[in-house]
């Protein structure tokens, strides 16, 4: 093969590699992904059900989906969630004031029976039971209202409940 012939070979290679790289890395037709939320991460979750998967990969999903009582904000602080106030009752017990209105993914109406009724799950999940506070009993209060009493005084009850592994459900 003369020199000419294999320069020619490799800068038409070149010219085919950086042809399909140029057409690779082209936009998406928007009208498909406007609607479309892409995660990208290292692993897959090992469950979208909240209650079922502690680990970090699944937790990131979860938290996209789920909400919880409380919330965490970036510098640590302790904001509202689905509760958009709560009262320190005494040392072991807690009310919060469910926001009116939530509903949820399918349109369904968040009730309260729905956030005792995941709490109780929590607590006998074998995955997630161990970052549930040491709940003794919770309580529908008022038709808003939903009280939590532990076992014992838990002064990072708040904290607890923001782990994305609380969702409702």
């Amino acid at each position: 093969m003369k020199p000419i012939e294999k320069s020619k070979k490799i800068k038409f290679l070149i010219f085919l590699i950086f042809t399909v790289i140029f057409f690779s890395c082209t936009k998406e037709n928007t009208r498909d992904s406007e609607n479309t939320l892409k995660i990208a991460q290292s692993g897959n979750p090992r469950s979208l059900d909240v209650h079922n998967a502690n680990d970090g990969f699944s937790l990131r999903i979860n938290k996209q989906i789920y909400s919880r009582l409380v919330e965490i904000d970036g510098n640590r602080n302790i904001i509202p969630g689905l509760a958009e106030s709560w009262k320190k009752i005494d040392d072991k017990t807690y009310d919060f004031k469910i926001r009116d209105n939530i509903k949820f993914h399918n349109g369904d109406k968040l009730t309260l029976e729905d956030i005792k009724f995941s709490f109780e799950r929590m607590m006998n999940s074998p995955r997630i039971s161990f970052i549930v506070p040491p709940i003794e009993k919770i309580e529908i209060v008022e038709p808003n209202t939903i009280r939590i009493v532990t076992k014992t005084p838990f002064a990072p009850l708040l904290y607890h409940l923001s782990h994305p592994a609380l969702g409702i459900v």
